[in-house]
């Protein structure tokens, strides 16, 4: 076991080492096209991969198995340090402070795009070729543990290998989901033995403490690792910190609300319109080819607005390019009326897949997106934000919200969000509700540039639009 950490460590660090390699090459030769700098020594190659390493342990990434966006945030963070360091070497070594500053830069800039790819493409590969897998069993009720197995499926990084369940409370299968249900917690130690297992992760239900504590002596006799699931639907896991109290048996959870940091706040809505005011020259000519391509589709305006609930509750219009026929209201009463397939997904999704109100070029702008760039306009007003909960209507809040409605309107709508990165259309509208409330319990900075990278890969894909 130990054994496979260190050689995963030590793959890690060597592909870490190539990524400086290609990453400060490229930086320093795009810098001296432009800008005439002493000639960098050779000692920069040992020294500045060294910091990195260290900034990286410091980090827990050779040391701790982490999820993908967790494992994204402490690279960057590692990174950006490391460069700080780099600076100042660059500045005692003879460099002006200026170009010290730029070239540190130019540097930084190429290991936060190459050093991601690097570690996301190795991850993948220790996983999928089976080199550092961990063998692991989870124990717990049918529903939990399918819930465990099915975030873990999508977990490579953490290189979980689920060999079998081992089941609390009655269940007549003896595969689920194509993994083997070994028997229940009497069988527990004969598993481990027959799998090779070491760790065993426990999907807690909220049982009482004296059960779960029972639980957790069974399984402590057995194994090395042991990873509990706690029941904390409901509550804010992404902002979090474990104090745990020594002698007392006791720990505290300590959650961060983001939303009432007035600087994290600030941030977002000043990269909201610094973006916004960036992004306006690329996107008006595109806009006024796709406002003419509408002209010539059908009659009637080319952008669309429609009553949204914002921040506070307060009622805004929104902005779309329009995808339908003008009489579309008409038509949809018609539809629902005499299809009740058709009655039934729109009471689910509040959206038809093959919807006949639908445009042929409004077809093609809901499947890339590009319906919703007018609402660029509704961002320089301070009605939306570039990342947020999907802009609903008041009768979506009153018949789908209804007690989640005090967490959809502490923010602003997004143009993107948790829905459109998670499968969008495919999801039910429940899935909808739990995820934007998800995202205002669980919000910070990181969360919306993670959110941004996921919508450039699901436009491009175009996943889940109709």
């Amino acid at each position: 076991m130990e054994f496979r950490r260190l050689f995963h460590a030590a793959v890690l660090m060597v592909f870490d080492y190539l990524a400086f390699f290609l990453s400060f090459k490229v930086g320093t030769w795009l810098f001296t096209r432009w800008v005439t700098v002493p000639p960098i020594d050779h000692r920069e190659y040992v020294i500045f991969p060294l910091i990195i390493f260290l900034f990286f342990l410091f980090n827990g990434l050779y040391t701790r198995k982490l999820g993908l966006w967790e494992e994204m945030r402490r690279l960057y963070r590692g990174l950006i340090a490391a460069h700080v360091i780099i600076f100042l070497f660059f500045m005692f070594t003879g460099f002006p402070i200026g170009l010290s500053f730029m070239l540190a830069g130019v540097c930084l800039a190429a290991t936060l795009i190459v050093f991601p790819v690097e570690r996301d493409l190795v991850q993948r590969l220790l996983y999928f070729t089976g080199i550092c897998r961990e063998r692991v069993i989870i124990v717990g009720e049918k529903k939990d543990v399918l819930e465990v197995y099915r975030t873990l499926k999508g977990e490579p990084h953490l290189c979980f290998d689920i060999v079998g369940f081992v089941m609390i409370g009655d269940n007549p299968s003896r595969v689920l989901e194509g993994v083997p249900v070994i028997g229940h917690l009497d069988q527990l130690e004969r598993a481990v033995q027959e799998k090779g297992v070491n760790t065993v992760i426990i999907a807690t239900p909220p049982y009482s403490r004296e059960r779960i504590s029972a639980l957790y002596a069974e399984v402590s006799k057995l194994v090395r690792n042991i990873l509990v699931v706690p029941p904390l639907r409901g509550f804010a896991i992404l902002n979090a910190q474990l104090y745990p109290l020594f002698f007392r048996n006791f720990l505290l959870v300590h959650h961060q609300n983001r939303l009432k940091d007035p600087l994290s706040v600030f941030l977002k809505e000043l990269g909201d319109r610094i973006f916004a005011l960036l992004l306006l020259p690329v996107l008006l000519p595109i806009m006024a080819i796709i406002y003419v391509l509408i002209k010539l589709d059908s009659r009637g305006p080319a952008i669309y607005t429609h009553e949204r609930v914002g921040k506070h509750g307060k009622i805004f219009k929104v902005y779309k390019f329009r995808t339908m026929y003008p009489n579309a209201d008409q038509l949809l009463q018609e539809i629902l009326a005499r299809d009740p397939k058709a009655r039934e997904e729109w009471n689910r999704h509040y959206k038809l897949k093959n919807d006949p109100r639908v445009t042929r070029i409004g077809r093609f702008l809901r499947k890339t997106s590009l319906d919703e760039l007018p609402q660029i306009f509704n961002i320089l007003k301070g009605e939306m934000s570039f990342v947020g909960p999907r802009p609903v209507l008041v009768q979506e809040l009153e018949e789908y919200y209804r007690e989640n409605t005090k967490f959809y309107i502490q923010v602003k709508p997004g143009i993107t969000g948790l829905w459109q990165v998670s499968g969008r259309n495919k999801t039910d509208y429940p899935t909808r509700v739990f995820l934007d409330s998800w995202y205002v319990l669980n919000w910070s900075l990181w969360l919306d540039f993670m959110i941004i990278l996921k919508t450039f890969k699901v436009i491009l894909l175009m996943e889940g639009a109709y």
